[in-house]
């Protein structure tokens, strides 16, 4: 494979991994600030490297995420940005 196309391969499988483990984090300690704050950090951690593909692919794929999370936040009862549920 050639190394550029390698090290995006490598970038879109760490973006899946970063976002399924802030669900994992989430489900453990219903803290939606907490993810919340987590999100955006990766976000602009996509935004400050300036690979267009990589931030929108980021971003798009939380927001894909972004009714699955407030579902469970409703079932959990919690608040935005609150932890005490």
């Amino acid at each position: 494979m050639d190394k550029r196309i390698e090290e995006k391969h490598k970038e879109i499988v760490r973006i899946q991994n970063a976002v399924w483990g802030l669900y994992r984090e989430f489900l453990a300690d219903q803290d939606m600030g907490k993810y919340n704050r987590r999100k955006d950090e990766l976000v602009k951690e996509y935004l400050d490297q300036g690979d267009r593909l990589l931030f929108e692919f980021c971003r798009n794929l939380l927001i894909d995420w972004s009714p699955v999370m407030n579902s469970f936040a409703v079932d959990f009862g919690i608040q935005e940005g609150r932890s005490d549920g």
